[in-house]
C-alpha cells in the first residue's frame, strides 16, 4: 500500500502512521473460468486436458486470477472446449488410462448405474466408465 503523506495525518500514540483503505475489486467481463481441479502442473508446465477429436489432450495454458473454486484461463483454451476435470483412472503402474468412450457415443449401462444430476436445467447422468456395458454402433 502506498499512502500520500498529506492524507495519512492521523497517528497512533506510538507515532506510527495508519490509514483506512477500501479495496475495490475490478470487474472483469468475458473471462474463461475452469474448475481448479482441471489445472495440472507437470514438468514445469501448466496444462488443462481438453477434448480434441474425441481424445483428451494436454493443452498448455496461461492462468490469471485464482479463486477457491475456479481459475481464469488467459491463453490456451477456446470457449467451446470441453475439459476433463480430475485425473481419471490409473493402472497399478500409475499410467493414466485413456477413456474408451467419446462425446456422442451411445452407450449401454445398467438400470442403477450412475448418479442423476441437474445442471443448467439439463438432466444428466454421471457414471464411472466401469459401469458402461458397451458402446452401441
Amino acid at each position: 500500500m502506498t499512502c500520500d503523506a498529506r492524507r495519512c495525518h492521523a497517528r497512533r500514540r506510538d507515532n506510527r502512521a495508519f490509514a483506512r483503505v477500501e479495496i475495490l475489486p475490478r470487474a472483469k467481463s468475458e473471462v474463461l473460468l475452469v474448475p481448479r481441479d482441471a489445472v495440472r502442473r507437470e514438468d514445469g508446465r501448466t496444462t488443462v486436458l481438453a477434448v480434441r477429436d474425441g481424445r483428451a489432450v494436454a493443452v498448455p495454458v496461461s492462468l490469471g486470477d485464482v479463486s477457491e473454486e475456479t481459475v481464469e484461463v488467459v491463453h490456451g483454451l477456446r470457449v467451446d472446449d470441453e475439459i476433463v476435470v480430475g485425473e481419471g483412472a490409473r493402472k497399478d503402474s500409475g499410467e493414466l488410462i485413456a477413456p474408451s468412450v467419446k462425446k456422442g457415443d451411445r452407450i449401454l449401462f445398467g438400470k442403477w448405474s450412475g448418479t442423476e444430476v441437474k445442471i443448467d436445467g439439463k438432466e444428466l447422468l454421471i457414471m464411472k466408465e466401469s459401469d458402461i456395458m458397451g458402446i452401441i454402433d
